[in-house]
């Protein structure tokens, strides 16, 4: 899907606070082998990226926003153990979003959502590196 307005795309880098105390124990062992540097106590953000609106996939997570007959578009780790609302502890804006966007020219779809995957690794990879807890996909 695409998410034009006028002569631009869009596409969005979000933060969602995960409940770590609700981790099963095999959920746990898969987030420490991820999360090496995850000091204990501290937060735990997954970090997605869409082309919709964050507002909009935040539903689709919850299972508020799904069609009849279709799988649902939930994260697995958002869905079980996501917090409501955008993160408040790590945005690089007030929204708990981060908005790209580019020029429609030839191309841009592509490169939109590279530039997307490549900021949702980065932020999660700074997360890390402050020794919280980060997932994406």
């Amino acid at each position: 899907m695409k998410s034009r307005c006028g002569k631009y795309y869009y596409h969005w880098v979000y933060f969602i606070d995960l409940d770590i105390s609700l981790f099963s124990e095999e959920d746990k062992e898969k987030f420490f082998i991820r999360n090496k540097k995850y000091k204990l106590g501290s937060p735990c953000i997954y970090v997605g990226e869409t082309s919709k609106h964050p507002k909009k996939r935040r539903n689709q997570h919850t299972g508020k926003y799904k069609k009849p007959g279709k799988t649902s578009l939930a994260s697995y780790w958002v869905k079980k153990y996501g917090k409501e609302g955008f993160s408040s502890r790590f945005r690089k804006s007030k929204s708990g979003w981060t908005m790209i966007k580019m020029s429609a020219t030839k191309g841009v779809l592509k490169r939109i959502k590279d530039k997307a995957k490549k900021l949702e690794e980065d932020y999660a990879k700074e997360i890390q590196d402050k020794g919280w807890g980060a997932w994406w996909n």
